[in-house]
């Protein structure tokens, strides 16, 4: 792979430069080459990563993260030769086509991303007025997306580079701050949101007023906003995690049923699971990372970052 050409090498940012430096071109399926042997255990099976990797990178003078940029899965899938018995690894990585990626590219003027860095958001350092300035900039990105002339609006601010995990026959990308992005295997083209019941580009999506992450109305766009670390529970298949929002009340949880639960499960697959259960106890809004789940109870763990903005009045951190 290359880097991107109009990426200063010089860059004084070095979460922008060497290895942490964004990709430009992605690769389809492609046959590579290999020392030592691959365990027939790994055939028809497919490793994925997931990362930022930002597409608005001209500006290298700008705060930047490791956890920053547009979501890029790589790929290596094990393909079994046929009428062999030898394995061929091919490797591909993978924009992730979310509403903040396409609209980016479709403004090349666009010097800096969509969203502002998490070390400005985060930085105690960070003035009240640059707070306001960066998430104003923001703000009238997602509002000119919606203008007439504009190839993508911006519907969810969710950028899916955290991680991948697999539920239901589906592989699912995510991010703290939206629903997770359903992805094709083995190519990882990008299908659609999933809402809790389907996800975009499936013959059957869920229409209107069905319940989903959020729920219906102004204050759904918040309450989806789902943990990029859910957890699969081995026994019964079902998918648990949990959504931060800003205004109370500041947790939900959502078990999610699976079509093909496992044998020695007792929970039936027309059991209707739970979908935005308020979580009491949460009296403000946190960044909660991620939590833990035994065969009997949930871990919430209230920490560690709060996220209150008129600390930045009282310059708090």
């Amino acid at each position: 792979m290359h880097q991107d050409k109009g990426i200063n090498k010089g860059s004084r940012n070095p979460w922008l430069s060497g290895n942490f430096a964004p990709i430009e071109h992605e690769l389809p399926l492609t046959p590579c080459t290999y020392t030592g042997a691959i365990p027939d255990e790994f055939a028809g099976g497919e490793y994925i990563r997931n990362g930022g990797n930002p597409i608005s990178n001209q500006d290298l003078s700008r705060d930047a993260h490791w956890f920053d940029g547009d979501g890029m899965l790589s790929g290596v899938l094990f393909r079994r030769l046929e009428n062999s018995r030898n394995i061929q690894p091919e490797f591909t990585n993978r924009f992730i086509l979310t509403d903040v990626y396409l609209s980016a590219k479709s403004s090349p003027r666009l010097t800096r991303p969509v969203l502002p860095s998490i070390a400005t958001l985060v930085n105690p350092q960070e003035s009240l007025f640059g707070n306001i300035t960066c998430l104003s900039r923001t703000f009238a990105l997602v509002l000119r997306s919606h203008l007439p002339g504009s190839q993508k609006p911006i519907k969810k601010i969710s950028v899916a580079n955290t991680a991948i995990y697999f539920h239901d026959g589906r592989a699912l990308a995510t991010c703290e701050s939206g629903p997770p992005m359903r992805i094709k295997l083995p190519e990882l083209a990008t299908m659609g949101w999933y809402n809790g019941k389907t996800a975009e580009g499936e013959e059957d999506h869920t229409p209107d007023k069905a319940p989903v992450f959020g729920g219906w109305g102004p204050l759904g766009w918040f309450r989806e906003w789902v943990t990029a670390h859910p957890k699969v529970d081995p026994n019964t298949k079902e998918l648990i995690l949990y959504h931060n929002t800003f205004i109370p009340p500041f947790l939900h949880y959502s078990i999610i049923q699976s079509s093909h639960p496992s044998m020695d499960s007792d929970r039936s697959s027309d059991s209707p699971g739970m979908l935005n259960r308020p979580v009491p106890g949460i009296t403000s809004a946190k960044m909660m990372h991620d939590f833990g789940v035994s065969e009997s109870y949930t871990v919430i763990m209230d920490l560690p970052l709060s996220l209150d903005p008129l600390n930045l009045v009282k310059n708090r951190p």
